[in-house]
């Protein structure tokens, strides 16, 4: 898993978060607890480096702008 695939996978739960298909709480949580496995994954030796340390998430917009 690269940095890149993360990131990749961010941008497609901001685009589902944006097109109302998934909430803006449940893409949260789907990264952060994504971030938590990485993390634990790479402080136990699993993996050399956690590739979501840098990934963050934005989603550009309120909840008040989503709703129109």
């Amino acid at each position: 898993m690269t940095f890149e695939e993360c990131r990749d996978y961010r941008d497609s739960l901001v685009k589902e978060a944006k097109e109302v298909e998934m909430s803006f709480t449940s893409a949260k949580q789907h990264m952060k607890h994504l971030k938590a496995l990485f993390a634990v994954a790479c402080d136990d030796g699993h993996i050399p480096a956690d590739p979501m340390v840098r990934v963050k998430l934005w989603f550009g917009v309120t909840a008040r702008n989503r709703r129109g």
